[in-house]
């Protein structure tokens, strides 16, 4: 579901996830750009973190996902830009979409609701209400631990899994963040470009996660950076006059083959005519000798 004006766009790809907890609720990648950084596309998802050993810590889901770029909070623009890719997707296909995502998920942890006291009948009642809501209800938070057991039946969970969306692009994020603020923020600004995921407030915005060391869930993304392909337009010329040439060779192939090909059928004429012609003299040849004979 990329657009087609990036396919002529060189691209750059990088992904990572995280588990999060207590003490670890970040993670960032840096990306150098230059003059011709065109975008980012963006996609992410969450899952429940896993813990075996301890059953109070087994598929704990996120909550208050955070995004930022430069230390820029974009958190709000992003639920802005999914919530209007949600609202544009076809709404029969992405909530059954929705609820296959659900449905996979309540089929894997079916085995662990005693030990989680977990009530399949119910997570899929919430689901239910959910889906009868208007998709702009489904983003008011990245992440909820009140849809759902510990926030595992939130849409998070589902896009670019099950719930197919084209990817965020950085550009349209900023554009939006610019006309919600005073001071405008292009892409054509940034030498490099921080990207950073945490959940609730990151470190550097000074908010202290206090509290026991707990698991909260998993979040994975994916970042395409493109930037402009210099020689693009040299290459379709290139390419265009090569397809020329290639059409006028094929074109005269066949004129010098025409000639050819009369001549074989007039070869074969000539070969038909010349056997009957033996034909005929044989069978004259036979006829007299039987008459000798006699």
């Amino acid at each position: 579901m990329i657009p087609s004006s990036y396919r002529t766009k060189t691209v750059k790809t990088f992904g990572n996830f995280i588990d999060f907890s207590t003490v670890n609720n970040e993670i960032f990648q840096t990306v150098e750009t230059s003059a011709d950084y065109f975008d980012t596309l963006l996609s992410f998802y969450c899952h429940p973190s896993v813990h075996p050993l301890v059953s109070d810590q087994i598929f704990i889901g996120v909550e208050d996902i955070r995004f930022y770029v430069n230390k820029v909070d974009l958190s709000k623009q992003v639920k802005a830009e999914l919530t209007l890719l949600l609202k544009q997707a076809d709404g029969e296909k992405l909530r059954n979409q929705y609820r296959e995502g659900v449905n996979q998920y309540l089929k894997y942890i079916k085995p662990f609701t005693s030990i989680i006291n977990l009530d399949i009948d119910r997570e899929r009642a919430i689901l239910d209400s959910i889906l009868k809501k208007d998709v702009t209800s489904w983003m008011e938070k990245l992440g909820d631990r009140k849809m759902g057991w510990s926030g595992n039946l939130h849409v998070i969970n589902y896009i670019y899994k099950t719930i197919d969306l084209p990817p965020l692009s950085l550009n349209s994020i900023l554009t939006r963040y610019s006309a919600d603020k005073s001071k405008a923020i292009s892409l054509q600004q940034l030498d490099s470009i921080t990207y950073t995921f945490s959940e609730g407030p990151a470190s550097f915005t000074g908010t202290v996660n206090a509290g026991p060391i707990v698991l909260r869930g998993r979040l994975n993304f994916s970042l395409e950076v493109y930037f402009e392909n210099p020689v693009y337009e040299e290459l379709l010329i290139i390419k265009r006059s090569i397809e020329a040439i290639s059409k006028n060779l094929e074109g005269q192939r066949v004129d010098y083959l025409n000639p050819i090909k009369d001549d074989l059928v007039s070869l074969e004429n000539d070969t038909k005519l010349r056997l009957k012609a033996t034909d005929e003299s044989v069978k004259m040849m036979f006829e007299s000798v039987k008459k000798i004979l006699k």
